[in-house]
C-alpha cells in the first residue's frame, strides 16, 4: 500500500489519511460507546473503500485531464496566419 500511496500528492495522501481517521474515530466511538452492532464495521469499511476509490478515480481523471491539455498545448503550436492580401505591401 506504501508504493500506492508514495504516488500520490501531499495533499491527495493527506485527504485519504484524514479520511481514514474520521472513519476509524466514528467507528471506534460507535462501537464502544454507542454500542452499534459489529456488521457495522463492515458497512464503515465498504464505505471507506467506496469513497477511496471514488476519490482516486476523480484525482486520476482531473491529473489526465491537466496533462492532456498541457501536452495539446505544447505539441500543437498557434499555425502561422496567412497574410492578407490588402495587408501586402
Amino acid at each position: 500500500m506504501r508504493g500506492a500511496l508514495s504516488k500520490l500528492a501531499p495533499a491527495e495522501r493527506n485527504t485519504l489519511e484524514i479520511g481514514s481517521c474520521l472513519v476509524l474515530s466514528v467507528l471506534g466511538l460507535g462501537l464502544q460507546l454507542g454500542q452499534w452492532p459489529m456488521w457495522s464495521a463492515l458497512v464503515a469499511a465498504v464505505g471507506y473503500l467506496v469513497w477511496v476509490l471514488f476519490y482516486a478515480e476523480v484525482t486520476v481523471q482531473a491529473r489526465r485531464r491537466r496533462l492532456t491539455l498541457a501536452s495539446a498545448a505544447t505539441s500543437n503550436p498557434p499555425a502561422p496566419q496567412p497574410a492578407h492580401e490588402h495587408c501586402a505591401a
